[in-house]
């Protein structure tokens, strides 16, 4: 009989270069697990915490989202006017970035991903067309989120927040409030999402609409 080591071999460990599998170590909180991820990352105690935090955060969200997008289907499958647009439910959205999201779309911006985005503690709004690229955020919206210990990274394509601390899904929604409040309006509504999935939320739309069903 042969002994296995008390320490496993690398080739027995999970993939940790697989961002779905390091969420479901985080998701977990299995101490075992997260003491093999920490001793091959390197990452500290204290950070493990947080991220483990911000995936269970995550994980509750989605659940969430399950049950509210089953209680719309089950109430109302007639979308409005900027869910056509966006090519979604509202529902589908993640919550803390539900408003902002539609409040860019209002401004112009036309928005294609948002929510929470990697494994760690960051958020994210993507949209289309280089639309950030000339888009400046105050320096007093700066300041304040600063202040509360958010950074904001601004490419031409993206906005991101990132939490030095844990925070609460509300916090995450009022700095992304804040933040869609403050960018400026293009002075148009964003045309429609053109990604595939808005093309077939709006198919499936249609297609209830001529059959009744």
């Amino acid at each position: 009989m042969i002994e296995r080591n008390s320490v496993e071999s690398s080739s027995e460990l999970p993939d940790y270069t697989n961002e779905d599998v390091v969420r479901q170590i985080f998701e977990r909180d299995d101490p075992g697990e997260l003491k093999r991820y920490q001793e091959a990352s390197g990452l500290s105690t204290e950070q493990i915490e947080y991220y483990v935090a911000f995936a269970k955060m995550r994980k509750k969200v989605h659940e969430d989202m399950a049950v509210e997008l089953e209680g719309r289907r089950a109430s109302s499958q007639t979308p409005s006017q900027e869910e056509l647009s966006a090519g979604l439910f509202r529902e589908m959205l993640e919550p803390q970035v539900r408003q902002a999201v539609f409040t860019l779309r209002n401004k112009g911006y036309p928005t294609y991903e948002s929510g929470f985005y990697g494994i760690g503690a960051v958020q994210r709004i993507g949209v289309e067309s280089d639309r950030f690229a000339q888009v400046q955020i105050s320096p007093e919206v700066i300041k304040k989120l600063t202040n509360i210990g958010v950074q904001v990274e601004l490419t031409s394509r993206t906005i991101e927040l990132k939490f030095d601390k844990v925070v609460s899904l509300d916090e995450i929604q009022a700095a992304w409030d804040l933040l869609a409040e403050d960018l400026p309006d293009l002075g148009h509504v964003a045309e429609p999402s053109n990604i595939p999935s808005a093309e077939i939320f709006r198919s499936r739309v249609n297609s209830l609409d001529s059959t009744g069903k």
